[in-house]
């Protein structure tokens, strides 16, 4: 004998139990769809990365995402995430490759006056 799956109470209790199981299939259909979907725009992501970036520009994709990251922040987290790299690079004495993000903030502060 099959378990009832909404005895009438607990969750969903009062909450047109009757329709309920056509309710899930419906989502379960939208989900499904969307996530097909999904893996179809993340298949030509990699594909543009892979060829535009990696193959015609010759750049690593990891470098180009950083880059693309700090493009996507707004002025303040942005700002506030150069500052971040360049206290961890002098705490970690990594050395003078992040000499850019030192001038960066006073360029900054320089163009707002």
């Amino acid at each position: 004998m099959a378990k009832q799956l909404n005895p009438g109470n607990g969750a969903g209790a009062g909450h047109n139990s009757a329709a309920r199981p056509a309710q899930i299939t419906k989502v379960i259909e939208e989900l499904s769809g969307l996530e097909a979907k999904r893996k179809v725009i993340g298949a030509q992501i990699r594909e543009l990365k892979q060829t535009k970036i990696k193959g015609d520009l010759g750049m690593k994709i990891v470098d180009f995402n950083a880059a693309y990251r700090l493009y996507q922040l707004e002025d303040e987290d942005r700002r506030a995430y150069l500052e971040t790299l360049q206290e961890t690079f002098q705490a970690l004495g990594i050395g003078e490759q992040l000499d850019w993000l030192i001038a960066q903030p006073e360029a900054a502060d320089g163009a707002a006056a």
